[in-house]
C-alpha cells in the first residue's frame, strides 16, 4: 500500500486513516502441475512433470515395450481407460498421472512358399482383446490355406482373432491361379481343341479354326471382344477364365464372263454366286461372218450355266472368223442379145464380182435384168448368195417375129431310154441362123446346149426340127430350144422351157 507491498492477501484492513492512502492490487493466472510416473516395461511422454496454466491442454503419450501392454492408467488414483494418448483438457487442478504395463500375447504370421505377404493389424495382443490376419497373395496367386497354430482356418480372407488368451503362430500358403477357357465353334467350321481347357495364371493356349469346305472364318472373339478372322488364335497370358468363339460364312464367289473380238455375251458378263449354287445362263453370240469357237476354260457349247460354283470363274468366249464362203454368179442372155464378160463367176463372200455387160443383137434393145436391175452393165458387189439372172430384150419397133416351138416323146423315161424332143418352126424365116437344144441336168446350174438336126435341110418358115437325148442321170431335166448364128442377122424369141423327168 502506498507502494509498500502488504503480500498476497484477499483481504487487508486499513485503521487510523488521517491522510489519503494509496493501494495498488496485483493478479497472475494459476498454474497447476501434471506429474506422469510410467511403471516398467513402458514409457509416457513427455516423462518430467509439467507446468499448466488454467485452462490449457496437456497430452501424454503412453507406450508398452515390446511384448507388453498397457495394464492401467491412473489419474490422481482414478482409474481411466487404458488407451494411449492421454488428454487434460481445460486443466483446472493438479494431476498424478500413472501407467503401468503387463506381459502381452503374440500373434505371428508367416507365409509359407512365398508367392504374397500377410499383414498383422496387432502382433502384441493383451488378454481378451482382438487382431486381423490379412494375406495378400502375389499377381496370379490366391489364399489355399491358413492354419492357427497348426490348426486349418480354411481359406478365408481377412483372419481375425478374438477375446486372445494365448499367443498366435499363424501360416499362409498360397497358390496358383487356375482358369477354364472354353472354346466355341459355330455351324460350318470346327475349333481345336475343342473342349474347356484348363490354364495357369500366365499360361498361353493356342487354337486352330478351321472353316468346312466352300466357308471362311466370319470372326473369331474371346469373351465377346473381335480379336480377327485368322485361322489360328493364341490366347494369353491367361488371367481370367474365357470363352473363345469362331464364326463361319459361306464363301461367294464372281463369275465373269468376256467375249474376244468377234462376238459378244447374252446375258449378265458379271454375277456372284455362293458356294455350290450356280450362276445363271450366258450366251457367246458370234457377230455377221465370225463363229464361236470355244471357252477359255474349254467348255465348247456356247450357251454355259455355271453349276455347283465352288470357285471364281473368269472365262473369255473366244470367236473366229468364219471361212470364205463361195457364190456363183451366173449371167445369162435372153432372146435377141449376148452378155459380155464372164457369164460365169466364183466370188467369196463379200468380195465383189467382174463386170458383165448385155449386149442387144440387131434388130433388139436390152430392158432389164431378171432381179430387176435396169443397167445393161453391172459389177456385183458385196456378194453373200448365189446370183442367176438373165438379160431380157426385146425387139425394136417393125421387126418381124419368128417362133419356135418345142415338144419331147416321151416326157417320162426310165434310163437307159433315151427321148426325142422335135418342134416347129414358125413365122418368117430367118436366114443363117441355126436351131440350139439348150438343157439343164438335174442337180445342175448351168445350161448346156447342142444343135438339133432340121428336118428339110435349109432353114425356112415351114422347117421342123428334131434331137435324140439319153439322159444319164435320173431327176428332172429342162429344154427350151433357140436360135444361134451370126449375131448380125435378126434371132427369133426362145421356145416355152420343157421338162422331162427320167426314173
Amino acid at each position: 500500500m502506498n507502494g509498500v507491498s502488504v503480500g498476497p492477501l484477499s483481504f487487508y484492513a486499513i485503521s487510523n486513516v488521517f491522510t489519503n492512502q494509496s493501494i495498488t492490487a496485483t493478479f497472475a493466472i494459476d498454474t497447476y502441475s501434471i506429474s506422469p510416473a510410467a511403471g516398467s516395461h513402458g514409457t509416457i511422454s513427455p516423462s518430467a512433470t509439467q507446468t499448466v496454466s488454467y485452462g490449457d491442454t496437456s497430452a501424454f503419450s503412453i507406450t508398452p515395450d515390446p511384448g507388453y501392454f498397457i495394464a492401467s492408467i491412473t489419474d490422481n488414483g482414478r482409474l481411466l481407460v487404458p488407451t494411449s494418448p492421454v488428454v487434460f483438457s481445460s486443466v483446472s487442478s493438479s494431476h498424478a498421472l500413472v501407467a503401468t504395463f503387463a506381459s502381452a500375447y503374440t500373434v505371428t504370421a508367416l507365409v509359407a512358399g512365398g508367392k504374397g505377404s500377410v499383414a498383422v493389424s496387432n502382433p502384441n495382443v493383451e488378454p481378451g482383446g482382438a487382431t486381423t490376419i490379412t494375406p495378400t497373395p502375389s499377381a496370379g496367386y490366391h489364399v489355399v490355406s491358413i492354419t492357427d497354430n497348426g490348426i486349418s482356418e480354411g481359406g478365408g480372407s481377412p483372419l481375425v482373432l478374438g477375446h486372445v488368451d494365448a499367443s498366435h503362430l499363424v501360416a499362409i500358403t498360397f497358390a496358383l491361379d487356375i482358369f477354364t477357357i472354353s472354346p466355341l465353334a459355330g455351324p460350318n467350321g470346327t475349333i481345336s481343341p475343342s473342349s474347356p481347357q484348363t490354364a495357369s495364371y500366365g499360361d498361353f493356349l493356342a487354337f486352330r479354326i478351321t472353316p468346312d469346305p466352300g466357308y471362311h472364318i466370319a470372326s473369331v472373339s474371346v469373351d465377346g471382344s473381335p480379336v480377327g478372322a485368322g485361322s489360328s488364335h493364341t490366347l494369353g497370358p491367361v488371367s481370367s477364365d474365357a470363352d473363345i468363339l469362331a464364326t463361319f460364312a459361306v464363301n461367294s464367289y464372281t463369275l465373269s464372263y468376256g467375249a474376244s473380238a468377234g462376238g459378244l455375251i447374252v446375258g449378265s458378263p458379271s454375277q456372284t454366286a455362293e458356294y455350290e449354287s450356280s450362276g445363271s445362263a450366258v450366251t457367246a453370240v458370234a457377230y455377221r461372218g465370225f463363229h464361236f469357237v470355244v471357252w477359255s476354260d474349254g467348255v465348247t457349247a456356247a450357251t454355259r450355266t455355271d453349276v455347283s460354283v465352288t470357285g471364281d470363274v473368269s472365262v473369255t468366249a473366244d470367236f473366229a472368223p468364219d471361212p470364205p464362203v463361195i457364190y456363183h454368179l451366173t449371167y445369162a442372155a435372153g432372146v435377141g442379145g449376148a452378155i459380155s464378160g464372164a457369164g460365169s463367176q466364183t466370188v467369196a463372200s463379200g468380195q465383189s464380182g467382174t463386170p458383165v455387160s448385155a449386149v442387144a443383137g440387131v434388130g433388139y434393145h436390152f430392158v432389164s435384168w431378171s432381179d430387176g436391175l435396169a443397167s445393161a452393165a453391172r459389177t456385183d458387189s458385196n456378194v453373200v448368195a448365189d446370183l442367176d439372172v438373165s438379160a431380157s430384150f426385146a425387139l425394136d419397133a417393125g421387126v418381124p417375129v419368128t417362133t419356135l416351138t418345142i415338144s419331147a416323146n416321151p416326157t417320162s423315161v426310165r434310163l437307159p431310154k433315151a427321148f426325142v424332143l422335135s418342134g416347129a418352126l414358125m413365122g418368117v424365116p430367118t436366114n443363117g441362123l441355126r436351131v440350139v437344144v439348150n438343157v439343164k441336168k438335174p442337180g445342175s446350174g448351168r445350161w448346156s446346149y447342142s444343135s438339133a438336126r432340121l428336118t428339110y435341110g435349109a432353114l425356112s418358115a415351114s422347117s421342123s426340127w428334131w434331137y435324140r437325148y439319153t439322159p444319164k442321170l435320173r431327176g428332172t431335166y429342162s429344154f427350151y430350144v433357140g436360135f444361134a448364128g451370126d449375131s448380125t442377122h435378126l434371132a427369133a424369141p426362145d421356145s416355152a422351157t420343157l421338162k422331162v423327168t427320167v426314173k
